[in-house]
């Protein structure tokens, strides 16, 4: 008996083992992801191309902090005065206010940056998460890979721009929802509603391809 405790004991270590190389490819390629979009996060507002998407979600944000924040009330430079047309569910500009409030920061377009590279690359832990479900750890690091050092995506993922909070959000109904189709949990179900919810407030748009991908499996 003590040998095959012994044994068993062993096999664990093992496994364990096993999962932690598995995470740390991951973990790598996030990190050198993570300090590449570092680079000239400084540059100021006026300094920097930003098109009209971009301005339009950090005079929200620049709301915020000169009127407070209001879920139902903020600018929105699109038609025109009053400025108050709903046409999303401020989430990210919410998000970005109030890391500006925590560490009293005054500079909207390096926070928006930092805010977005650090929402991108929790959308990469629930791909890769994804990936390992339908498929297998190996797979996953060329689809982790692909993604995370994807030109487009290191030009955009560092972007004022709550395109990839909806992709976040959708990624994680993704993923509990596969989860939920499994193993018929509870938690599982109510964590794919929640981000399903939050990812079609966001960016509806962005749910198409996911509901299309989901129909598929």
């Amino acid at each position: 008996m003590d040998k095959i405790n012994k044994l068993s004991h062993k096999e664990i270590l093992l496994n364990k083992l096993d999962r932690n190389k598995e995470l740390l490819f991951p973990i790598i390629v996030i990190i050198i992801g993570f300090m590449i979009r570092l680079v000239n996060t400084s540059v100021l507002l006026e300094n920097e191309l930003h098109y009209f998407r971009q301005c339009q979600t950090a005079i929200t944000i620049q709301c915020y902090l000169k009127d407070g924040w209001s879920l139902f009330h903020y600018e929105m430079p699109v038609f025109g005065k009053n400025w108050q047309i709903i046409l999303e569910c401020p989430i990210y500009q919410s998000i970005v206010f109030g890391v500006m409030k925590m560490f009293h920061a005054v500079n909207i377009d390096f926070c928006c940056k930092i805010v977005s590279i650090v929402i991108f690359m929790l959308s990469t832990i629930y791909l890769w998460k994804i990936v390992c479900l339908i498929n297998s750890s190996q797979s996953a690091c060329w689809v982790v890979a692909v993604y995370v050092f994807s030109p487009y995506n290191i030009y955009w993922s560092r972007a004022a721009l709550i395109d990839y909070t909806s992709v976040l959000f959708a990624l994680a109904y993704v993923y509990y929802f596969i989860k939920w189709l499994e193993r018929d949990s509870k938690k599982s179900y109510v964590f794919a509603m929640f981000f399903g919810g939050l990812a079609y407030l966001q960016k509806g748009t962005t749910m198409i391809p996911t509901v299309i991908f989901l129909g598929g499996i």
